[in-house]
């Protein structure tokens, strides 16, 4: 048999110009954030009252999407969805904005922001939306209380008060139509990510370092057994900070954690994943809008020692689970690397070699250092007899 196209799945790629019949039209655009990246594998659906329907295509990295061969004449409905990777773009940095917003310290300054904040969709920007966001990041909640990782907005509505998008236009009604309908396009906003750092295909995904680093300094160096350890924390090389995310990992073993304390910043048990704690795990996100001391501790770390023994040998930071950064008022994320103020490094006119990590570890750690001047140096590593 000529002349008869066939096709399994429920989009076929007929008449993609609506030509070959006056019968059928094709409905097409595209998938992208406000800053015009493509989003990959966004679920667009088209529905109609009609047997043939729903249809659905799922976007490539070009973010296209087309429903060809559908009935001129009837009324359609078009919407996205894209629900994976609830923590995609969302760090400590995006509550350190909010809170300047809430504050008034500097306001969003589009609506796709304030959708992006609206993290449990109470058309309003909150001190709540900072506690859910925090919660995220934290591991203490998989989901958003919106129940959405992206929201999609047509992208021909008009927003009559930016600072009040709602309600979005979050499908687009076709009625009755007499042709193709080209440019459907949608704009997608990462819910959480208001600073615009989401991964939208797996080009941009990779994970990237950032060429800044900054120090995060544990003031304190042996401890004896059944005494409290109160462990200052402070942070180096970061002007202006607002914000800090880690995760450290401590041996159980040897200490127990038992509070976090305000220095120069306030912050309480809200700002840790407290269900962690039991597994030596201590997950905090901290944030300080209006801009932190770092020549005081930030805060404290308080810890009850089981048996004799050093800091530097008991906690070490995670090279996985939440990303150990730091960010600054402009908006600038620093790589934040694990300092004790003594036991933990050799210091040497300003050579710093860092703790291991992973400590302990079986058959790979990686060992960081610090010199101060391009130059040469050696590395000695002994076993516990010296040899």
């Amino acid at each position: 048999v000529t002349g008869v196209q066939t096709c399994a799945l429920p989009i076929c790629p007929d008449n993609l110009g609506g030509g070959g019949t006056t019968a059928t039209a094709t409905i097409s655009g595209t998938i992208s954030t406000e800053q015009s990246a493509m989003l990959e594998e966004a679920m667009v659906s088209v529905t109609g009252n009609m047997p043939s329907l729903p249809k659905y295509h799922m976007t490539r990295n070009d973010g296209k999407y087309v429903f060809a061969a559908l009935p001129l004449s009837e009324n359609y409905i078009l919407s996205a969805e894209k629900n994976d990777d609830m923590l995609n773009g969302v760090t400590t940095n995006d509550i350190v904005i909010i809170q300047k917003h809430i504050l008034g310290i500097q306001s969003l300054d589009n609506p796709y922001k304030f959708i992006a904040a609206d993290v449990n969709n109470s058309r309003s920007i909150t001190a709540r939306d900072i506690s859910d966001l925090r919660k995220l990041i934290l591991g203490i909640s998989e989901a958003l209380p919106a129940g959405k990782s992206w929201v999609f907005v047509n992208s021909d509505q008009k927003f009559k008060d930016p600072s009040y998008p709602w309600p979005i236009e979050d499908a687009l009604v076709l009625e009755k139509i007499n042709g193709d309908l080209n440019e459907k396009n949608f704009i997608a906003v990462k819910l959480g990510d208001v600073n615009n750092t989401a991964a939208t295909s797996q080009l941009t995904g990779m994970e990237t370092r950032s060429d800044r680093t900054a120090t995060l300094l544990l003031g304190a160096g042996e401890f004896e057994s059944d005494k409290e350890v109160m462990v200052p924390v402070y942070l180096n090389g970061v002007e202006g900070a607002v914000g800090l995310q880690a995760e450290l990992r401590f041996d159980a073993e040897s200490i127990e954690f038992l509070d976090i304390r305000s220095g120069s910043v306030k912050v309480d048990m809200s700002n840790l994943n407290s269900h962690l704690l039991s597994e030596g795990v201590l997950r905090f996100s901290i944030d300080h809008a209006s801009g932190a001391n770092t020549k005081e501790a930030l805060f404290y770390l308080v810890f009850s020692s089981k048996v004799n023994g050093k800091l530097n040998e008991s906690v070490y930071l995670a090279d996985k689970g939440l990303p150990a950064e730091a960010y600054n008022n402009g908006g600038e994320s620093f790589d934040l690397n694990l300092r004790f103020e003594s036991g933990s490094e050799n210091v040497n006119e300003g050579l710093i070699l860092y703790q291991n990590r992973p400590n302990p570890f079986s058959t790979v750690t990686d060992i960081s250092f610090y010199l101060p001047k391009e130059g040469e140096a050696s590395l000695k590593i002994c076993d516990l007899n010296g040899k």
